[in-house]
Formats: C-alpha cells, structure tokens, sequence
C-alpha cells in the first residue's frame, strides 16, 4: 500500500484547526549554497514565524524575510518564491501547518541577504547570525580531500528548532541539490 508524501499541500479540511506558520528554505542551486539562522535560543533553523491573522502564508513570508533577514518584498522575485508543501507528521503531532517556501535565488543575492541581516529589525533578538552552507563541496578545489556532504552533514549533525531540519532536507531534496536516496 502506497504511503502519502510526508510533505505535501493540504485541503482546507486537513489543515482545519490548526495554527499557521510559514518556513522558507532559500537556496542557491546552481551555486550548491543554502542559507539558515542561527537563532537567538542556540538552535539552527529557516527564516520564517507565525501567520498572522488575516495574513496568507506568502504575506507571512514577506514579513518574516523583512523581520529576520531586512530582506525587502522588492528584493524578491515572485516567482522564485515556491511553496513546496507542508509536513503532515509535524501537523499530526502538533497541530501547527508549517507552511514551507522555497527561495530559489543566485549565490550573490545570498550573501547580500546574509549582509542585509544584521539590519533587521529582530537581528540580536530573534537571529543571531547566517550561516551558507555548501551542499556539495566537489566544487571546491581546497576542500577536495572531504566528502561532497561533508558541510551539509556536519551542519545536519546540529540541533534545529522543530522540524527545520526535516524541512531543509525536503526543500534540498525538492530542489535536486541533494539525492533523494541519500537525503
């Protein structure tokens, strides 16, 4: 018997009580580069938070890159912001829709985004810095004698808030910079 896709987008019903929140994954492909917080409590994690009432998810999205990152609706192309599914497990055990977009963008806007951060407005009280991580290190000369994934990993092998990791992995996995097999 075929088992659903952990994540996946949901109908209204199966998302009926439950609290909203967006995460966006932003990642660089053809650069083999993602970008995550270091949040303030210790923890690894995506940008993202709570929707607001009346809010949708994508206006959430706007609102949290501008908050965590100073990253402003301006300095993003609509139509590299993708949504690519919300985890039924996490929904199952606590009730929260985690929302989760993927930012498909260049090597160059992410560190500019990286720099942008500690302008934002909850830069020192909800991130404490940004991290870009290589998904594949086959691309540096200097880092020849490590794994591929020998940064991913090791990043991996860190504590994340909730599901964030589950959710790098899936979005990393969505975009095609990670092998499902391996993922």
């Amino acid at each position: 018997m075929p088992t659903e896709p952990r994540f996946a987008a949901l109908s209204q019903a199966e998302l009926a009580g439950a609290r909203a929140a967006v995460h966006v994954a932003i990642l660089a492909p053809d650069d083999a580069l993602a970008l995550i917080i270091a949040r303030a409590d210790g923890l690894f994690g995506l940008p993202g938070g709570f929707v607001d009432p009346g809010e949708s998810p994508r206006a959430a999205v706007a609102r949290e890159l501008h908050e965590e990152l100073g990253i402003t609706a301006d300095a993003i192309d609509p139509a590299a912001l993708t949504p690519i599914g919300i985890d039924r497990a996490w929904l199952a055990e606590t009730g929260l829709a985690t929302h989760l977009f993927a930012l498909r963008c260049r090597a160059s806007d992410m560190r500019s985004f990286a720099h942008r951060a500690i302008d934002a407005p909850h830069f020192l009280s909800e991130v404490m810095g940004v991290v870009l991580v290589h998904t594949d290190l086959r691309r540096y000369p200097v880092a020849a004698h490590l794994p591929a994934r020998a940064s991913l990993d090791n990043l991996l092998g860190n504590r994340f808030v909730a599901n964030s990791r589950a959710q790098l992995v899936h979005a990393l996995t969505w975009s095609g910079m990670l092998a499902p097999a391996r993922a």
